[in-house]
């Protein structure tokens, strides 16, 4: 085996090797940050809503989306909107 081919086999087992740790990782953040749907029901009407669901890559962005949710949701309950487990049931 020549001296390039050895070379661009150690490169693509390092590439292999260092996307099979990364992926996870990527994967775990995502995950990690994602946020539910909570979902809101009028007792009088009878009209369901959700906020959400939302998902974030990073923490700064959780945090925008954490504020987006309550917004949303405080919004909903000052109209009469009650939470519930889920909104289409």
């Amino acid at each position: 085996m020549s001296t390039m081919a050895s070379v661009a086999k150690v490169l693509r087992l390092r590439s292999v090797v260092t996307m099979s740790m990364v992926l996870p990782l990527v994967g775990v953040t995502v995950v990690g940050c994602a946020r539910p749907a909570v979902h809101l029901r009028h007792p009088g009407t009878g009209q369901a809503v959700t906020c959400g669901p939302y998902a974030a890559a990073g923490p700064i962005r959780s945090q925008t989306l954490g504020a987006q949710e309550r917004a949303c949701v405080e919004d909903y309950e000052k109209q009469g909107y009650q939470r519930v487990p889920d909104a289409k049931k």
